[in-house]
């Protein structure tokens, strides 16, 4: 029967940890500026189109 526990890691455990957090914060962050990109991309289609349709004689 072999056994096996982990004492220390000179901190790599808890490292990990903090690396895996500031990743999963990184991603969130990402998804927010993408979101933010697609509402700013909408707007200026929307505003093209009022500047279009002033363009336009009736």
């Amino acid at each position: 029967m072999n056994s096996s526990l982990t004492l220390f890691q000179g901190n790599q455990l808890n490292n990990q940890v903090k690396q895996n957090k500031l990743q999963l914060e990184e991603n969130s962050l990402l998804v927010q500026e993408a979101k933010n990109s697609i509402v700013i991309n909408i707007l200026g289609s929307y505003l093209q189109t009022l500047y279009s349709k002033e363009a336009i004689p009736w």
